[in-house]
């Protein structure tokens, strides 16, 4: 898989409410992305590496959206990981309003996550 398609797939499971496949995929391409970084150090896998680490940081509730927006704007990660440096800023903007949605949404806090709607009974 390709660093966009993975990005896409966690974006659209994220909407979708079912935060448990997002975690899952986030934590096998962090694994897999941590064991090529052994083969074949490069700056975009290394920036993937660390976008996934704090990605996963912000759905334990160990980081604020502030902080991986602040994250994500002081690195240029965006346009490392992309392939179109000059849609990096919307992608980003984006990505960061899907991922707050769907923590507002579904109240997102790992390990405790319990898969309801906020407000459902």
């Amino acid at each position: 898989m390709t660093i966009e398609s993975d990005i896409e797939m966690i974006r659209s499971a994220l909407l979708y409410g079912d935060a448990d496949d997002a975690y899952r995929m986030i934590t096998e391409a962090y694994e897999r992305t941590r064991i090529s970084l052994r083969y074949r150090a490069t700056e975009r896998l290394s920036s993937y590496n660390s976008f996934l680490q704090r990605l996963r940081d912000v759905l334990e509730g160990r980081l604020s959206i502030d902080g991986f927006r602040a994250y994500l704007e002081h690195g240029g990660v965006m346009g490392k990981l992309y392939r179109m440096p000059d849609e990096d800023r919307r992608i980003m903007e984006g990505f960061l309003y899907q991922v707050e949605l769907s923590l507002d949404r579904y109240n997102i806090r790992y390990p405790r996550f319990d898969m309801k709607r906020c407000g459902d009974l």
